[in-house]
């Protein structure tokens, strides 16, 4: 199991001064009201911007479309004020449908459905299992979760299903928390079987995510059971494309059709031009190489695996062989770091990680998350900066956080005794 520095930090908290614990409850409160303004901007902007929750509109469109008998991945088919096509699988047609209900309509209600799910998100990783944690830590780990690299007030913003996924990777690290809990044997592996059917979900929302499932080859289990945790989240995420293509029949095709860019005229992420990620960034560099278009290509792919290697070798090396809960965590923010298609919404996913990690990283390293990856981008958000440059500047705070978050959690955090445990 891994340590919760947080747990072993109310043992000392008697002997700590006074006022440092004092300056430490201002410093997450400090987080929370920025968290709090980021939220306010997104709201005042969001009256007097047409294009604000324009992905919900869309999403609910494609539900609309579906109930009526249409095919839901033909734009034209969507009463949307947009040109953007419906890409998830054809099962969580049915699933969206209650929130698109006149009852509960998201994209309608956006303006207070969003905040209750970020909230949602917030209490599934500092919850109720977290209660022993100081308060300092809750409060930024509801922070980080609500404002962490603006990911959240740009799901906020946009209306982006990013919101589903992010509750869903919330739930995965909320279950591997529980399994972490868990002695028993029996028990431990039901757990960690339900923390890999969550992360197969969440990965079938966006076909993309299917490497983060690689994370549970650092689960606390023999080589033998994690290969069959593996399979299992494989599985699962196997499974709702088969719902897909066996319970809808023509939709499955049309779908992977929109995925693949081969329906004219319309939008596709196949087609969707370059974006802020480490694979994008290899490109200019790869056209400097060669002019040959194969050439260009595999030049890219050189460089983005040299520099995924570059990013991977600390966490291998400073982490080794030892497998924990903390070590998935750290698994995953590294996929985001290397993800190929990174948006800005997308950031959300890791301040979701980055907020389950408050509990076990020392105070140091919360403080320089804090500062990084909430009060930069709250400041960076209010003043107003957009575009490609508000873009990097979230992607140089992941990779800010990922090299902290290794830095801080060597050996001695993934170490079974509290005498290991990093100082608070």
């Amino acid at each position: 199991m891994a340590v919760d520095v947080a747990a072993h930090e109310n043992s000392r908290v008697a002997r700590a001064p006074g006022l440092g614990r004092l300056a430490l409850l201002l410093f997450a409160l400090a987080l929370l009201a920025g968290a709090a303004l980021a939220l306010a901007d997104v709201y005042r902007r969001a009256a007097s911007d047409p294009k604000a929750g324009q992905d919900a509109r869309n999403v609910c469109a494609a539900v609309e479309a579906y109930r009526a008998g249409l095919d839901p991945y033909y734009v034209k088919n969507l009463k949307a004020d947009g040109w953007l096509s419906f890409t998830y699988p054809p099962a969580f047609l049915d699933a969206l449908s209650p929130v698109c209900s006149p009852a509960l309509h998201i994209a309608r209600d956006r303006v207070w459905l969003y905040p209750l799910i970020g909230l949602a998100a917030a209490v599934l990783v500092a919850g109720r299992r977290r209660l022993a944690a100081p308060l300092w830590r809750r409060a930024a780990a509801v922070a980080l979760v609500l404002a962490g690299l603006s990911g959240f007030p740009w799901t906020y913003q946009t209306g982006n299903i990013q919101w589903l996924s992010g509750l869903l990777l919330a739930g995965f690290l909320a279950s591997l928390r529980w399994a972490d809990d868990d002695g028993a044997s029996q028990r431990l592996q039901l757990k960690w079987y339900f923390a890999a059917a969550v992360l197969g979900l969440y990965a079938s929302l966006k076909f993309i995510e299917l490497p983060a499932l690689l994370c549970l080859l650092w689960l606390p289990a023999n080589f033998r059971e994690r290969l069959k945790l593996l399979a299992f989240a494989g599985a699962v995420f196997a499974a709702i494309f088969a719902i897909g293509y066996f319970a809808y029949g023509d939709l499955f095709s049309t779908f992977v059709a929109s995925l693949q860019g081969r329906i004219p005229d319309q939008h596709s992420p196949a087609t969707e031009g370059c974006n802020v990620s480490l694979y994008c960034f290899s490109k200019p560099f790869a056209a400097l190489a060669t002019n040959d278009a194969v050439g260009r290509g595999l030049t890219s792919l050189a460089i983005y695996a040299g520099l995924l290697a570059l990013l991977a070798w600390p966490f291998l090396k400073r982490l080794g062989t030892r497998r924990s809960a903390l070590a998935v965590k750290i698994a995953l923010l590294l996929w985001y770091l290397v993800q190929p298609r990174l948006k800005q919404y997308t950031l959300f996913d890791p301040a979701v990680i980055l907020a389950a990690l408050v509990f076990e990283l020392p105070v140091l390293a919360v403080a320089i998350l804090g500062v990084v990856d909430v009060l930069a981008p709250v400041a960076l958000q209010l003043s107003g900066v957009g575009g490609l440059i508000a873009a990097w500047c979230q992607a140089g705070e992941l990779l800010v956080s990922y090299f902290v978050v290794v830095a801080a959690a060597g050996p001695a955090a993934l170490s079974a005794t509290p005498a290991a445990a990093p100082s608070p």
